[in-house]
């Protein structure tokens, strides 16, 4: 047995209400990635002049692994239960580049 649920639309938690096995693990995985498509996948960019775009996900990883993303840009997210604005380095994605 097990619950899901989409705190705040940015991430998936999963708890076991019982031992489960690498089997149903897998089974669970296959199960919940084709509900995952739907979910926002975006973040908002801050450039220089104050201008708010939004971009995807992989967009920003783009930019900046081509080195398109400009010092003075910021990605903002949802962290417990503020927005920080941050620089792309001490984001969520930073485990990205």
């Amino acid at each position: 047995m097990f619950e899901v649920d989409f705190p705040y639309h940015h991430y998936v938690a999963v708890t076991a209400l019982s031992p489960v096995s690498g089997c149903a693990i897998d089974q669970l995985f296959r199960t919940l990635l084709p509900l995952l498509n739907p979910l926002p996948t975006h973040y908002l960019a801050i450039r220089k002049n104050e201008k708010v775009e939004i971009k995807m996900f992989y967009e920003i990883i783009k930019l900046k692994n081509e080195g398109l993303w400009q010092e003075g840009w910021r990605v903002i997210e949802v962290v417990g239960d503020e927005l920080l604005e941050r620089p792309i380095e001490e984001s969520g994605l930073a485990v990205h580049l």
